[in-house]
C-alpha cells in the first residue's frame, strides 16, 4: 500500500479492537462526535502502520512517534506538523484504552466479580491506576449491558477518593442511569 493511499485494509482483529476503541471514547471517555470520529480515523492510520495491540506503555507510544518523523513524507496526507500532534493524542488515548483492555481481559480471566474490582480501587497506588480500575469497571458493565448501583457507584467514589487523598482533589461524578462518569479535577 502507497502511503498516500487512502484506503486502509485492516485484519479482523485490528477492525474489533478499533471499534472497542470507538466504544471506549464514546461510552467511557464521552468524546464528542466529530473528536471520536478523528481518533478513530488516525486510529484505522495507525494500527495497520504499527503494532498498536501491544501498546502499553509511553515509551512504546514515543517510539512510535519517533518512527512516523523519521518516516515522514511528502507523499503522505498525515505528515504535516498538526498530524504529528494529532497522532500524540491518539496514541495517548489508545494508551489508557489498551491498558484497560488488557486489565479487562485479565479480570475476566480471573472471574473477579464487580464488586470485587470496585474493592480493589482503594488499594491502588496511584490515582492513575485508580482511574483505569475505575475505566476497566465500566468497560465489563458496558460489554455486560450492567448498570452499577447506587451502593457500587458510592463505593467506587470512597475507594477512589481514598487513593487520591495525596494528590490534587478528585471526584466522579456518574451520569444519571449509567456508568458514564465525569472526572473532576
Amino acid at each position: 500500500m502507497k502511503s498516500n493511499d487512502k484506503t486502509i485494509i485492516m485484519t479482523n482483529e485490528q477492525e474489533n479492537i478499533v471499534k472497542q476503541f470507538k466504544d471506549y471514547l464514546s461510552v467511557i471517555r464521552r468524546i464528542n462526535d466529530r473528536s471520536r470520529t478523528n481518533y478513530v480515523s488516525w486510529t484505522k492510520w495507525l494500527i495497520v502502520r504499527f503494532d498498536l495491540q501491544n501498546l502499553y506503555t509511553k515509551e512504546g507510544v514515543d517510539e512510535i512517534m519517533n518512527k512516523i518523523k523519521t518516516e515522514q513524507s511528502s507523499e503522505s496526507h498525515y505528515y504535516k506538523k498538526k498530524d504529528l500532534t494529532n497522532f500524540k493524542s491518539t496514541l495517548n488515548h489508545f494508551l489508557k484504552f489498551n491498558r484497560c483492555r488488557l486489565f479487562t481481559e485479565n479480570a475476566k480471566k480471573q472471574f473477579f466479580s464487580i464488586d470485587s474490582l470496585i474493592d480493589m480501587i482503594r488499594f491502588q497506588d496511584t490515582l492513575e491506576h485508580a482511574k483505569l480500575l475505575n475505566d476497566a469497571i465500566r468497560l465489563i458493565c458496558f460489554e455486560k449491558n450492567v448498570v452499577l448501583s447506587s451502593k457500587q457507584k458510592e463505593t467506587m467514589k470512597a475507594n477512589t477518593k481514598s487513593v487520591s487523598n495525596n494528590v490534587a482533589h478528585y471526584t466522579q461524578h456518574f451520569y444519571p442511569n449509567s456508568n458514564a462518569i465525569v472526572y473532576n479535577n
